[in-house]
């Protein structure tokens, strides 16, 4: 996927598709349904302020303190590899 140019705090929304860990023990073909699971199921729709790419990551963060910006809610951060869309919000 292309990355679009994002500005720091743009506030963006971020579809990705989620990891999924079953334990114990599965027939021979169950793993067939836990990918259509993954690719159906998992999807992770997850709004906040964009930080910045690294070579790897999105980070993105949920709130922020307009006194004291480096204060933030929580930290997210997303593989690239899993993105499947980045909106812009406004």
């Amino acid at each position: 996927m292309n990355l679009p140019k994002l500005k720091k705090y743009d506030k963006i929304e971020v579809i990705w598709i989620d990891s999924n860990y079953s334990a114990g023990w599965h027939g021979s073909d169950s793993y067939k349904r836990q990918i259509e699971d993954v690719e159906n199921k998992f999807i992770i729709h997850d709004i906040g302020f964009f930080m910045e790419y690294t070579k790897n990551y999105l980070i993105l963060v949920g709130g922020f303190d307009e006194q004291d910006k480096p204060s933030h809610n929580y930290i997210n951060a997303i593989p690239k590899s899993v993105i499947k869309k980045i909106k812009k919000l406004k």
